[in-house]
Protein backbone atom coordinates (compact mmCIF):
# COMPACT_ATOMS: atom_id res chain seq x y z
CA UNK A 1 0.00 0.00 0.00
CA UNK A 2 1.40 3.59 -1.09
CA UNK A 3 2.15 5.89 1.48
CA UNK A 4 -0.07 9.04 1.52
CA UNK A 5 1.81 12.68 2.63
CA UNK A 6 -0.55 13.88 4.81
CA UNK A 7 -1.09 17.92 5.28
CA UNK A 8 -0.27 19.15 8.48
CA UNK A 9 -1.56 22.64 8.31
CA UNK A 10 -3.45 24.98 5.96
CA UNK A 11 -3.90 28.93 5.50
CA UNK A 12 -4.13 31.77 3.63
CA UNK A 13 -1.39 33.92 1.92
CA UNK A 14 -1.06 37.06 3.48
CA UNK A 15 0.38 38.16 0.60
CA UNK A 16 -1.83 36.95 -2.21
CA UNK A 17 -4.76 34.98 -0.27
CA UNK A 18 -3.58 31.99 -2.51
CA UNK A 19 -4.20 28.39 -0.33
CA UNK A 20 -0.84 27.76 1.25
CA UNK A 21 -0.67 23.65 2.59
CA UNK A 22 1.90 22.05 4.90
CA UNK A 23 3.49 18.58 4.44
CA UNK A 24 6.24 18.58 7.21
CA UNK A 25 5.48 19.26 10.81
CA UNK A 26 8.90 20.76 10.93
CA UNK A 27 8.29 23.55 8.70
CA UNK A 28 9.12 26.94 10.26
CA UNK A 29 9.23 29.03 6.44
CA UNK A 30 7.14 28.63 3.56
CA UNK A 31 7.34 30.34 -0.07
CA UNK A 32 4.04 30.98 -1.74
CA UNK A 33 3.92 29.82 -5.39
CA UNK A 34 1.64 32.23 -6.39
CA UNK A 35 3.14 35.36 -5.50
CA UNK A 36 6.43 34.63 -3.71
CA UNK A 37 5.86 35.70 -0.50
CA UNK A 38 7.94 34.05 2.22
CA UNK A 39 5.88 33.31 5.26
CA UNK A 40 6.74 32.34 8.86
CA UNK A 41 4.58 29.60 9.84
CA UNK A 42 5.34 29.46 13.66
CA UNK A 43 4.08 32.57 14.34
CA UNK A 44 -0.09 33.32 14.90
CA UNK A 45 -0.48 35.84 12.17
CA UNK A 46 1.52 33.34 9.31
CA UNK A 47 3.79 36.90 8.90
CA UNK A 48 5.21 37.29 5.40
CA UNK A 49 8.91 38.30 6.12
CA UNK A 50 9.91 38.39 3.04
CA UNK A 51 8.67 38.62 -0.94
CA UNK A 52 11.01 37.04 -3.53
CA UNK A 53 10.89 37.57 -7.22
CA UNK A 54 7.82 35.95 -9.24
CA UNK A 55 8.34 32.10 -9.58
CA UNK A 56 7.98 32.63 -13.28
CA UNK A 57 11.50 34.18 -13.50
CA UNK A 58 13.46 31.41 -11.58
CA UNK A 59 11.83 28.27 -13.50
CA UNK A 60 13.33 25.02 -12.55
CA UNK A 61 15.99 23.57 -15.04
CA UNK A 62 13.97 20.36 -15.66
CA UNK A 63 10.68 18.41 -15.01
CA UNK A 64 11.09 18.57 -11.25
CA UNK A 65 8.86 20.51 -9.15
CA UNK A 66 7.10 20.96 -5.38
CA UNK A 67 4.87 18.16 -5.11
CA UNK A 68 6.26 15.50 -6.93
CA UNK A 69 6.58 12.11 -5.75
CA UNK A 70 9.57 9.83 -6.50
CA UNK A 71 11.02 6.54 -4.86
CA UNK A 72 14.96 6.19 -3.49
CA UNK A 73 16.09 3.38 -1.89
CA UNK A 74 12.51 1.84 -1.81
CA UNK A 75 11.08 4.90 -0.04
CA UNK A 76 8.64 7.53 -1.01
CA UNK A 77 10.30 11.18 -0.79
CA UNK A 78 8.38 14.08 -1.96
CA UNK A 79 9.51 16.99 -3.03
CA UNK A 80 8.28 20.00 -0.20
CA UNK A 81 10.77 22.66 -1.28
CA UNK A 82 13.03 24.37 -3.99
CA UNK A 83 15.82 27.01 -3.19
CA UNK A 84 17.95 28.31 -5.95
CA UNK A 85 21.69 29.45 -4.58
CA UNK A 86 24.35 31.53 -6.64
CA UNK A 87 27.47 30.68 -5.88
CA UNK A 88 31.11 32.03 -5.90
CA UNK A 89 34.06 30.09 -5.15
CA UNK A 90 37.35 28.97 -5.79
CA UNK A 91 37.86 25.51 -7.93
CA UNK A 92 41.12 24.36 -7.65
CA UNK A 93 42.74 23.01 -11.24
CA UNK A 94 45.96 21.20 -12.39
CA UNK A 95 47.36 21.11 -15.73
CA UNK A 96 51.27 20.85 -17.62
CA UNK A 97 51.34 24.26 -16.74
CA UNK A 98 51.19 24.54 -13.28
CA UNK A 99 48.28 24.32 -10.87
CA UNK A 100 45.79 26.95 -8.92
CA UNK A 101 41.98 28.17 -7.90
CA UNK A 102 40.14 29.84 -10.42
CA UNK A 103 37.28 31.78 -9.89
CA UNK A 104 34.09 31.06 -10.53
CA UNK A 105 29.92 31.74 -10.55
CA UNK A 106 27.62 29.18 -10.72
CA UNK A 107 23.84 28.20 -9.76
CA UNK A 108 22.05 25.54 -8.79
CA UNK A 109 18.87 24.64 -7.53
CA UNK A 110 18.42 22.63 -3.95
CA UNK A 111 15.04 20.19 -3.90
CA UNK A 112 14.13 19.66 -0.84
CA UNK A 113 12.78 15.70 -0.11
CA UNK A 114 10.78 14.38 2.84
CA UNK A 115 10.66 10.69 3.21
CA UNK A 116 7.78 8.49 4.64
CA UNK A 117 9.74 7.85 7.96
CA UNK A 118 10.11 12.19 8.05
CA UNK A 119 13.23 11.92 6.89
CA UNK A 120 15.30 14.87 4.86
CA UNK A 121 17.63 14.78 1.95
CA UNK A 122 18.29 17.29 -0.57
CA UNK A 123 18.32 16.84 -4.63
CA UNK A 124 21.28 19.11 -6.00
CA UNK A 125 20.43 20.11 -9.16
CA UNK A 126 21.74 22.50 -12.12
CA UNK A 127 22.80 22.74 -15.89
CA UNK A 128 25.24 19.30 -15.59
CA UNK A 129 22.99 17.19 -13.69
CA UNK A 130 21.81 15.84 -10.36
CA UNK A 131 23.26 15.25 -7.32
CA UNK A 132 22.10 13.81 -3.89
CA UNK A 133 23.07 15.73 -0.84
CA UNK A 134 22.35 13.42 2.67
CA UNK A 135 23.69 14.78 6.21
CA UNK A 136 26.93 13.21 7.23
CA UNK A 137 28.41 13.03 10.96
CA UNK A 138 32.18 13.06 10.47
CA UNK A 139 34.73 11.20 13.12
CA UNK A 140 36.70 13.96 13.08
CA UNK A 141 34.62 17.42 12.50
CA UNK A 142 36.31 20.20 11.21
CA UNK A 143 36.09 23.55 9.27
CA UNK A 144 38.25 24.83 6.28
CA UNK A 145 41.42 26.63 7.18
CA UNK A 146 42.15 28.68 3.99
CA UNK A 147 42.40 26.49 1.31
CA UNK A 148 42.71 23.62 3.58
CA UNK A 149 40.90 21.05 5.84
CA UNK A 150 41.35 17.93 8.03
CA UNK A 151 39.43 14.80 6.12
CA UNK A 152 36.68 14.46 7.95
CA UNK A 153 37.45 10.35 8.17
CA UNK A 154 41.41 9.89 8.70
CA UNK A 155 41.65 12.95 10.20
CA UNK A 156 44.88 13.91 7.58
CA UNK A 157 45.23 17.60 5.57
CA UNK A 158 42.99 17.44 3.14
CA UNK A 159 43.48 20.38 0.19
CA UNK A 160 39.77 21.52 -1.10
CA UNK A 161 38.54 20.88 -4.02
CA UNK A 162 36.20 24.01 -4.09
CA UNK A 163 36.04 26.67 -1.10
CA UNK A 164 33.85 29.85 -1.33
CA UNK A 165 30.03 31.24 -0.49
CA UNK A 166 26.71 30.77 -1.77
CA UNK A 167 23.61 33.69 -1.34
CA UNK A 168 19.80 32.26 -1.74
CA UNK A 169 18.18 34.07 -5.03
CA UNK A 170 15.07 32.33 -5.20
CA UNK A 171 12.79 30.14 -2.90
CA UNK A 172 9.30 28.06 -3.16
CA UNK A 173 7.71 25.86 -0.81
CA UNK A 174 8.57 24.57 2.51
CA UNK A 175 12.25 25.17 4.78
CA UNK A 176 12.90 24.04 7.91
CA UNK A 177 15.73 26.56 8.02
CA UNK A 178 15.16 30.47 7.95
CA UNK A 179 14.69 31.74 4.51
CA UNK A 180 16.14 34.84 3.54
CA UNK A 181 17.07 36.74 0.03
CA UNK A 182 20.27 37.51 -0.03
CA UNK A 183 21.08 34.95 3.08
CA UNK A 184 24.83 33.11 2.65
CA UNK A 185 26.16 30.35 3.24
CA UNK A 186 29.86 29.81 3.31
CA UNK A 187 31.17 26.39 1.98
CA UNK A 188 34.40 23.94 1.76
CA UNK A 189 34.57 20.54 -0.10
CA UNK A 190 37.04 18.28 -1.21
CA UNK A 191 36.39 14.72 -3.54
CA UNK A 192 36.37 11.05 -2.45
CA UNK A 193 36.42 8.89 -5.02
CA UNK A 194 33.13 9.63 -7.10
CA UNK A 195 31.59 11.37 -3.64
CA UNK A 196 32.29 14.64 -2.36
CA UNK A 197 32.42 16.25 1.41
CA UNK A 198 31.45 19.33 2.37
CA UNK A 199 30.91 21.48 5.51
CA UNK A 200 28.19 24.60 5.29
CA UNK A 201 27.90 27.16 7.69
CA UNK A 202 25.50 30.00 8.31
CA UNK A 203 26.13 33.04 10.18
CA UNK A 204 23.34 35.82 11.83
CA UNK A 205 23.37 39.19 10.97
CA UNK A 206 25.70 39.52 13.90
CA UNK A 207 28.11 37.48 11.69
CA UNK A 208 28.31 35.05 14.64
CA UNK A 209 28.44 31.17 13.80
CA UNK A 210 25.03 29.90 13.68
CA UNK A 211 24.78 26.56 12.26
CA UNK A 212 27.50 24.01 10.97
CA UNK A 213 26.45 21.08 8.61
CA UNK A 214 28.18 18.40 6.75
CA UNK A 215 27.18 16.83 4.10
CA UNK A 216 27.97 13.99 1.54
CA UNK A 217 26.76 14.39 -2.00
CA UNK A 218 26.83 11.50 -4.73
CA UNK A 219 26.23 11.64 -8.58
CA UNK A 220 23.21 10.42 -9.85
CA UNK A 221 22.69 10.00 -14.09
CA UNK A 222 19.56 11.75 -15.51
CA UNK A 223 18.42 8.10 -16.41
CA UNK A 224 18.03 7.28 -12.09
CA UNK A 225 16.15 10.83 -11.50
CA UNK A 226 14.04 9.70 -14.23
CA UNK A 227 13.21 6.57 -12.94
CA UNK A 228 12.79 7.32 -9.06
CA UNK A 229 9.58 9.84 -10.46
CA UNK A 230 8.29 7.44 -13.36
CA UNK A 231 4.95 7.46 -11.86
CA UNK A 232 4.47 11.09 -12.22
CA UNK A 233 2.38 11.70 -15.31
CA UNK A 234 4.61 14.11 -17.34
CA UNK A 235 7.58 11.96 -16.63
CA UNK A 236 5.07 8.84 -17.96
CA UNK A 237 4.59 11.09 -21.25
CA UNK A 238 8.28 11.96 -21.63
CA UNK A 239 9.55 8.70 -21.05
CA UNK A 240 7.28 7.34 -23.75
CA UNK A 241 8.34 9.98 -26.08
CA UNK A 242 12.14 9.67 -25.36
CA UNK A 243 12.13 5.88 -25.51
CA UNK A 244 10.50 6.40 -29.08
CA UNK A 245 13.26 8.94 -30.38
CA UNK A 246 15.79 6.73 -28.56
CA UNK A 247 14.47 3.88 -31.10
CA UNK A 248 14.24 5.66 -34.26
CA UNK A 249 17.29 6.99 -33.80
CA UNK A 250 19.15 3.71 -33.33
CA UNK A 251 17.28 2.56 -36.70
CA UNK A 252 18.79 5.45 -38.45
CA UNK A 253 22.43 5.50 -37.14
CA UNK A 254 22.20 1.31 -37.77
CA UNK A 255 21.20 1.98 -41.55
CA UNK A 256 23.70 4.62 -41.59
CA UNK A 257 26.61 2.09 -40.25
CA UNK A 258 25.86 -0.40 -42.40
CA UNK A 259 25.87 1.72 -45.37
CA UNK A 260 29.70 2.85 -44.09
CA UNK A 261 30.37 -1.04 -44.07
CA UNK A 262 28.90 -1.23 -48.07
CA UNK A 263 31.13 1.76 -48.63
CA UNK A 264 34.31 0.18 -46.98
CA UNK A 265 33.75 -3.17 -48.86
CA UNK A 266 33.16 -1.74 -52.04
CA UNK A 267 35.99 0.50 -52.21
CA UNK A 268 38.75 -2.11 -51.16
CA UNK A 269 37.34 -4.93 -53.70
CA UNK A 270 37.62 -2.33 -56.22
CA UNK A 271 41.24 -0.68 -55.71
CA UNK A 272 42.68 -2.46 -58.69
CA UNK A 273 42.78 -0.49 -62.16
CA UNK A 274 42.50 -1.86 -65.67
CA UNK A 275 44.93 -0.17 -68.42
CA UNK A 276 43.44 0.97 -71.51
CA UNK A 277 46.77 2.14 -72.55
CA UNK A 278 49.79 3.55 -71.25
CA UNK A 279 51.49 5.51 -74.50
CA UNK A 280 54.90 7.53 -74.12
CA UNK A 281 55.09 10.72 -76.89
CA UNK A 282 58.32 12.57 -77.46
CA UNK A 283 57.63 15.77 -79.26
CA UNK A 284 61.05 15.68 -80.94
CA UNK A 285 59.28 12.73 -83.05
CA UNK A 286 56.66 15.11 -84.75
CA UNK A 287 57.09 17.79 -87.07
CA UNK A 288 56.36 21.23 -86.28
CA UNK A 289 51.92 22.25 -87.14
CA UNK A 290 52.13 25.64 -86.77
CA UNK A 291 55.04 28.71 -85.84
CA UNK A 292 55.27 31.95 -85.86
CA UNK A 293 56.35 35.02 -83.84
CA UNK A 294 54.29 34.12 -80.84
CA UNK A 295 53.94 30.21 -80.72
CA UNK A 296 55.17 26.98 -81.96
CA UNK A 297 52.38 24.22 -82.05
CA UNK A 298 52.62 20.83 -82.59
CA UNK A 299 50.24 17.80 -83.28
CA UNK A 300 50.01 14.75 -81.93
CA UNK A 301 47.71 11.68 -81.82
CA UNK A 302 47.68 8.71 -79.58
CA UNK A 303 47.05 5.18 -81.28
CA UNK A 304 43.53 3.76 -81.03
CA UNK A 305 41.81 2.25 -78.17
CA UNK A 306 38.66 0.40 -77.56
CA UNK A 307 36.52 1.27 -74.67
CA UNK A 308 33.63 -1.48 -74.18
CA UNK A 309 31.28 -0.47 -70.96
CA UNK A 310 29.23 2.70 -70.70
CA UNK A 311 28.47 1.24 -67.32
CA UNK A 312 31.92 2.05 -66.17
CA UNK A 313 33.90 5.47 -65.72
CA UNK A 314 37.01 5.85 -67.33
CA UNK A 315 39.94 7.66 -66.32
CA UNK A 316 42.26 10.08 -68.90
CA UNK A 317 45.95 11.19 -67.32
CA UNK A 318 48.25 13.24 -68.92
CA UNK A 319 51.73 13.96 -67.73
CA UNK A 320 54.72 15.96 -68.78
CA UNK A 321 58.11 15.99 -68.18
CA UNK A 322 59.85 18.97 -69.05
CA UNK A 323 62.96 21.06 -68.35
CA UNK A 324 62.84 24.27 -66.02
CA UNK A 325 61.63 27.46 -66.75
CA UNK A 326 58.72 26.60 -69.24
CA UNK A 327 55.91 26.30 -69.75
CA UNK A 328 53.08 24.82 -72.56
CA UNK A 329 49.45 24.67 -72.93
CA UNK A 330 47.83 21.85 -74.15
CA UNK A 331 44.33 20.95 -75.86
CA UNK A 332 43.54 17.12 -75.42
CA UNK A 333 40.60 16.19 -77.71
CA UNK A 334 39.13 12.47 -77.23
CA UNK A 335 37.57 11.31 -80.47
CA UNK A 336 35.66 8.05 -81.59
CA UNK A 337 36.98 6.40 -85.19
CA UNK A 338 35.04 8.71 -87.52
CA UNK A 339 37.02 11.62 -86.34
CA UNK A 340 33.99 13.06 -84.33
CA UNK A 341 34.90 14.93 -80.83
CA UNK A 342 33.38 13.04 -77.95
CA UNK A 343 35.12 14.61 -74.98
CA UNK A 344 37.82 17.07 -74.46
CA UNK A 345 40.31 18.71 -71.52
CA UNK A 346 43.18 21.18 -71.39
CA UNK A 347 46.18 21.41 -69.37
CA UNK A 348 48.17 23.99 -69.05
CA UNK A 349 51.35 23.01 -67.80
CA UNK A 350 54.77 24.91 -66.37
CA UNK A 351 57.83 23.89 -64.14
CA UNK A 352 59.90 26.49 -62.58
CA UNK A 353 63.03 26.80 -60.33
CA UNK A 354 65.32 29.36 -58.89
CA UNK A 355 67.10 29.81 -55.51
CA UNK A 356 65.89 32.44 -52.91
CA UNK A 357 67.71 33.29 -50.13
CA UNK A 358 70.19 30.28 -50.37
CA UNK A 359 67.40 28.10 -50.54
CA UNK A 360 66.35 25.94 -53.61
CA UNK A 361 62.62 26.15 -54.64
CA UNK A 362 60.92 24.54 -57.86
CA UNK A 363 57.40 24.62 -58.97
CA UNK A 364 55.09 22.42 -61.05
CA UNK A 365 52.35 21.53 -62.80
CA UNK A 366 52.88 18.83 -64.96
CA UNK A 367 49.55 16.51 -65.03
CA UNK A 368 45.89 17.03 -65.39
CA UNK A 369 43.59 14.34 -64.65
CA UNK A 370 39.72 13.87 -65.90
CA UNK A 371 36.67 10.82 -65.79
CA UNK A 372 34.14 10.49 -67.90
CA UNK A 373 31.25 7.93 -68.32
CA UNK A 374 31.04 6.81 -71.98
CA UNK A 375 27.31 7.71 -73.73
CA UNK A 376 28.66 4.20 -76.39
CA UNK A 377 30.97 1.80 -76.77
CA UNK A 378 33.97 2.00 -79.46
CA UNK A 379 37.31 2.97 -80.38
CA UNK A 380 38.63 6.16 -79.81
CA UNK A 381 41.92 8.33 -80.29
CA UNK A 382 43.09 11.31 -78.21
CA UNK A 383 44.74 14.48 -80.19
CA UNK A 384 46.69 16.68 -78.35
CA UNK A 385 47.60 19.69 -79.31
CA UNK A 386 50.39 21.11 -77.74
CA UNK A 387 51.59 25.00 -77.83
CA UNK A 388 55.22 26.21 -77.39
CA UNK A 389 56.82 30.50 -77.07
CA UNK A 390 59.26 30.46 -79.58
CA UNK A 391 61.84 30.72 -76.91
CA UNK A 392 60.98 27.58 -75.22
CA UNK A 393 61.30 25.27 -78.85
CA UNK A 394 63.11 22.39 -76.99
CA UNK A 395 60.61 19.80 -78.34
CA UNK A 396 63.82 16.61 -77.81
CA UNK A 397 63.20 17.63 -73.66
CA UNK A 398 59.91 17.03 -73.74
CA UNK A 399 57.80 13.40 -73.12
CA UNK A 400 54.58 13.49 -72.52
CA UNK A 401 52.47 10.08 -70.87
CA UNK A 402 49.09 9.36 -71.93
CA UNK A 403 47.39 7.09 -69.75
CA UNK A 404 43.19 5.85 -70.13
CA UNK A 405 42.30 3.69 -67.58
CA UNK A 406 39.09 1.99 -66.45
CA UNK A 407 38.04 2.56 -62.75
CA UNK A 408 35.27 1.53 -60.19
CA UNK A 409 35.27 4.70 -58.58
CA UNK A 410 37.04 3.42 -55.70
CA UNK A 411 38.14 6.68 -54.22
CA UNK A 412 33.85 7.79 -54.29
CA UNK A 413 33.33 4.69 -52.65
CA UNK A 414 35.82 6.10 -49.77
CA UNK A 415 34.04 9.44 -49.86
CA UNK A 416 30.68 7.50 -49.22
CA UNK A 417 31.89 5.56 -45.84
CA UNK A 418 32.90 8.94 -44.68
CA UNK A 419 30.13 10.28 -45.43
CA UNK A 420 27.71 8.00 -43.56
CA UNK A 421 30.31 7.27 -40.95
CA UNK A 422 30.12 11.12 -40.03
CA UNK A 423 26.00 10.47 -40.11
CA UNK A 424 26.46 8.33 -38.37
CA UNK A 425 28.45 9.70 -35.49
CA UNK A 426 26.55 12.98 -35.50
CA UNK A 427 23.38 10.83 -35.12
CA UNK A 428 24.06 9.90 -31.69
CA UNK A 429 21.11 8.62 -29.16
CA UNK A 430 19.94 11.28 -27.65
CA UNK A 431 21.07 12.65 -24.33
CA UNK A 432 18.14 12.15 -21.97
CA UNK A 433 19.14 15.94 -19.64
CA UNK A 434 19.28 17.47 -23.19
CA UNK A 435 15.68 16.06 -23.93
CA UNK A 436 14.35 16.69 -20.45
CA UNK A 437 15.90 20.35 -20.84
CA UNK A 438 14.66 20.87 -24.33
CA UNK A 439 10.69 19.53 -23.33
CA UNK A 440 10.60 21.11 -20.26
Amino acid sequence: MAFTFQTQKQFKCNGCGGEISLISKRTNFVGCQYCGAVTDTQSLAYKVITKVESPTDFPPYTFLKVGMIGIFEGKQYKIIGRTRFSSYYKEYWADDDGSGYSDEVWQYDEWQLLGEDFTYFYLIEDSEGFESSHFFYPKYPNLPNGSNIKNFSTNATQRLDEYGSTKIIYFEGEATYQVKIGSTHYFGMYKKGKDKYEVETRLEDSNQLKEISFYVEKHHAPEEILEAFKNDESVTSFAQSFEQKQGSRKVVRMMYLATCIICFLMAFLSLGEENVINQNFKLSDYKVLNQNDSLVEYEVFSDFFTLTDTGRVYGFMLSVEMPDNMDSYTEIEINDDKGELVNDLVGNFYRSSGTDGGENWTEDVTSVEEYYKLDSIGRFQVKMNVQLLPTQNYPQDIKYTLKVYRTDLSRYYLAGFFFFMILAIFTKPPKVLKEIRKAN
